[in-house]
């Protein structure tokens, strides 16, 4: 026989009716209300109905001033900036915006990044050369995208942070995603995507040579932003233990970084050199699978590697 579902249609029912909303259900009963509505075929409210509700209950009476809306507004704040400041929804600032026949701050920010040598656009680039990305698509964004997506939350939120830096007004979002593995199994996995739109930057990006992001990094500190992007998106930390001569045992971590373009692996390199590491760039093994590309990688072991984790860990 099923098993029988501790959930009931009634019990729902009634919450519903005493004006509580599908997220206030969910938190009180600890359930996904938005499937068991959809199972049970309960009607739900119309979108007038709800903000009816929702005025009626308090949560929307905040007025806003125009006197306060104009002094943010001016500072170049965007809408979601704004209602975070007054305490309403970014949509209620958007309209009220619209009624004064003011345009939105946040197309400021999208065309006019600063593409200057800085420490968050060189973080960007070492970041874009890795998992990063940049591309055109009209369909679904409708625009020109620079972005990341990875399931580390804290790369993530520096990404977020130096593409805000200089200029951009970035989106940071948890998906969902199905992940297939060579051997053919798949797997759910949860990522961060972060992104934003610019038509300057992508251009000005896909224009860009190696040579050209060498004269991005005319000191120290950019080299070691540009190689903690790249380390965040190629690089992993493993342990590296050996005896010396008199029978000590010794323990440092061991920084690898690995990507199938041997161009940018030699840059890498040249950017430790840079630093004062005479590592190499070596072979990684051959893959079996003809589809895919030879790996080449940088492995920094035992004292240096922990002078270079606090060189490059710069945010």
């Amino acid at each position: 026989m099923p098993k029988k579902s501790g959930v009931q249609k009634e019990f729902i029912e009634k919450l519903y009716l005493e004006g509580l909303s599908l997220s206030e259900i969910s938190q009180k009963l600890h359930i996904k209300a938005k499937y068991w509505f959809r199972k049970f075929g309960i009607k739900r409210r119309s979108r007038s109905e709800a903000l009816k509700l929702a005025y009626m209950k308090g949560k929307r009476k905040k007025k806003v001033y125009l006197k306060d809306f104009i002094e943010l507004y001016t500072k170049g704040l965007t809408d979601r900036e704004i209602a975070k400041k007054i305490g309403v929804s970014a949509s209620y600032i958007s309209q009220f915006r619209r009624s004064k026949h003011l345009k939105s701050n946040a197309n400021n920010c999208l065309k006019n990044p600063t593409l200057s040598p800085s420490v968050p656009l060189s973080y960007i680039l070492g970041a874009l050369k890795g998992d990063g990305f940049t591309y055109y698509e009209k369909k679904k964004w409708g625009g020109y995208i620079v972005g990341l997506e990875v399931t580390e939350k804290a790369f993530a939120l520096r990404f977020h942070k130096a593409l805000h830096l200089i200029g951009l007004n970035p989106s940071l979002r948890p998906r969902i995603r199905k992940t297939i593995t060579p051997a053919g199994t798949s797997y759910l996995c949860e990522t961060w995507r972060t992104q934003a739109c610019s038509v300057k930057f992508c251009k000005w990006y896909r224009n860009l040579t190696l040579n050209d992001i060498k004269t991005l990094l005319p000191e120290k500190e950019h080299v070691g932003a540009f190689l903690q992007g790249f380390y965040d998106s190629e690089g992993c930390t493993s342990p590296f233990s050996y005896r010396s001569k008199y029978g000590k045992r010794y323990e440092y971590p061991a920084l690898t970084v690995s990507n199938t373009n041997q161009e940018l692996m030699n840059f890498v390199a040249q950017l430790l050199h840079h630093l004062g590491f005479n590592n190499k760039v070596r072979n990684g093994s051959k893959p079996r699978n003809p589809r895919y590309r030879q790996p080449y990688y940088i492995r920094v072991t035992g004292k240096p590697s922990v002078l270079l984790q606090e060189m490059i860990s710069i945010w």
